[in-house]
């Protein structure tokens, strides 16, 4: 995943390693998700050049990611059928009750 500045001919390389990243977010204040389908969210904090990989375990082909104003992030789990939030400040994601797939 590549990032391109405004005005800028040179790209700067965000993420290595990923397999298929279906989704990508970026928060207000300026920090980058994307899942990909080595079954993780990978969040690459404002100004740093490490991501880190959230935690969210069991993903099977997650395919979309977001984050609200409060902080808290979303993952579209593809093949679970199911679509998991991670609060700010949490470590424990909980499934939302989205029925009628």
């Amino acid at each position: 995943m590549l990032k391109l500045a405004a005005g800028s001919s040179t790209q700067t390389e965000l993420f290595t390693g990923l397999s298929y990243p279906w989704g990508v977010a970026v928060d207000t204040a300026g920090n980058v998700y994307a899942a990909d389908w080595n079954n993780r969210v990978l969040k690459l904090a404002a100004g740093s050049t490490t991501p880190t990989e959230l935690p969210f375990t069991g993903l099977h082909y997650p395919e979309g990611v977001a984050v609200d104003t409060a902080g808290a992030v979303y993952v579209a789990d593809w093949r679970n059928l199911r679509v998991l939030k991670l609060a700010a400040g949490s470590s424990t994601p909980t499934e939302l009750p989205f029925t009628g797939w």
